[in-house]
């Protein structure tokens, strides 16, 4: 994934990031917190790739340097402010690419149905 790829297609920053959910519907009733979660998960997987994509050209650069003077770590620069925004651009890529679904909180429900196992007893 080459961060200059991304930052071809990056509209200017709408504030929002639109999720999936919002526009099919869904089976489950997704708590927001778990969106949230998600969401965060999403980006900040992608924010790494894109800071490892920037350091990779920052080295390539400076092994360059003594042969295209400043232009590619000046790139390489110009690139390391706009990581926010390419990680914010995978994000909303990777949630149209997959459409993801998050799942309701399975261990939660588990836990519930033990406890509901539990009161069952208590009751007879």
């Amino acid at each position: 994934m080459k961060v200059q790829n991304l930052l071809a297609n990056v509209p200017p920053p709408s504030g929002k990031l639109e999720h999936p959910n919002e526009r099919y519907q869904t089976k489950y009733k997704i708590s927001p917190k778990a969106k949230v979660k998600h969401l965060n998960k999403l980006y900040k997987t992608n924010y790494n790739v894109a800071c490892a994509d920037v350091i990779k050209q920052m080295k390539s650069s400076k092994r360059l340097m003594a042969k295209q003077n400043y232009n590619q770590l000046a790139i390489a620069l110009k690139l390391t402010t706009n990581i926010h925004l390419v990680a914010l651009m995978g994000t909303q890529q990777t949630l149209e690419r997959k459409r993801t679904k998050i799942r309701p909180n399975y261990v939660a429900s588990v836990k519930n149905k033990r406890s509901n196992r539990r009161k069952s007893l208590h009751r007879t």
